[in-house]
């Protein structure tokens, strides 16, 4: 194993486990959250924008003006969530148990994903429900089939009609009727009743061949329907969740290093221990001079009769690597560079580095 990987493997294992571990995995939670509520954002678009459409026209671009507002309303309702969630998680991380103010953030907080749970949910359903649609498509499909079916027999009945018209007209001065045109209007007449009981005949049995056709079709379109809004249910409560985690994870994440540098920083033996070490390499920096190796500082302890040891001296290395005091690479052996900026822990042979 290389020396630099070994000590980048020591800062990750041993000096900052936990911001080392878990860096990573809160980026990518955090900023998977965000398309949670992007989706969230356009299914509640379509449940608002369709209530202020029924809104009637009160000025000039009044659609444009009302979606613009609900956009902007929901983005802001969105970035208001992620930040009660994230400040509840940080409170109740460090009051670690119930309080008032705790307490009330979850009522907040809970209140805030119902609202946008409820408004996400029925704008997912309004974008995809088709049943008035699937419903009104079967109407016009049955009522052309039975037109089509009734045609042939009205054409007929309008024929039988005209001629019996015709037959009215020539009535005498007394409104009879001889007894050939008697016979003409009760054949029309005759003719006209078969052609309408044929036809009321035919159209009821399409009637009930159409209802159990495209009844079944209907109910197949309208089951997959229930069904796209059942998959827009469990598809809301997952982003719900991918927001909670994403945000939640962040909250815990930023108490968590804070009390892993917390502790790595305020151990009062160790303060005492740094104090010293900075205080002796510092007062005895000149212009010019060298970064002596980490040897010759323990050597320079010695003399100087300072109760520090090489392990404190180790951890006085590791404390200035996790807080950014210095910047380390790795060639052959660990020498401390203190230069005017920002410090560095080096392996460059000794006595190249100068003030």
């Amino acid at each position: 194993m290389k020396l630099s990987k070994y000590f980048k493997l020591k800062n990750q294992l041993e000096i900052q486990p936990f911001q080392s571990s878990f860096t990573t995995l809160k980026e990518v939670l955090y900023y998977f959250s965000f398309l949670g509520n992007i989706f969230l954002i356009l299914f509640g678009f379509f449940f608002i924008k369709n209530v202020t459409d029924s809104i009637p026209p009160l000025f000039s671009n009044q659609a444009t003006f009302f979606g613009i507002f609900v956009a902007l309303f929901l983005t802001g309702y969105e970035l208001f969530k992620r930040y009660a969630l994230e400040q509840l998680v940080i409170a109740i991380l460090k009051a670690r148990k119930p309080t008032i103010n705790t307490s009330l953030g979850i009522i907040v907080c809970v209140g805030l994903i119902a609202g946008s749970f409820y408004l996400s949910l029925n704008g997912a359903h309004r974008l995809i429900d088709n049943t008035e649609n699937i419903t009104t498509t079967t109407e016009v499909k049955q009522t052309t089939a039975l037109d089509s079916v009734a045609q042939p027999y009205n054409k007929k009945i309008v024929v039988y009609q005209s001629q019996l018209d015709k037959v009215l007209t020539k009535s005498d001065t007394n409104g009879t009727y001889n007894r050939a045109q008697r016979k003409l209007i009760s054949k029309y007449e005759s003719q006209i009743k078969q052609l309408e009981k044929e036809r009321d005949t035919k159209v009821k049995q399409t009637d009930s061949l159409l209802q159990i056709k495209l009844g079944t079709k209907q109910d197949t379109q309208l089951s997959k329907n229930k069904e796209n809004d059942l998959a827009f249910v469990f598809m809301t409560f997952f982003l719900e969740f991918i927001i909670l985690i994403g945000v939640g994870f962040h909250g815990y994440f930023i108490i968590g290093s804070y009390m892993e540098m917390k502790n790595l920083l305020l151990s009062r033996s160790q303060i005492e221990v740094r104090y010293k070490l900075l205080n002796f390499i510092y007062s005895n920096r000149k212009k010019g001079s060298t970064i002596p190796h980490k040897n010759q500082i323990v050597s320079l302890i010695k003399i100087n009769n300072l109760y520090i040891t090489e392990e404190q001296v180790d951890e006085f290395y590791e404390f200035c690597i996790a807080t950014g005091i210095v910047e380390e690479t790795i060639l052959l052996t660990k020498e401390l560079a203190l230069p005017k900026g920002p410090t560095k822990i080096c392996s460059k042979p000794l006595n190249t580095y100068n003030f």
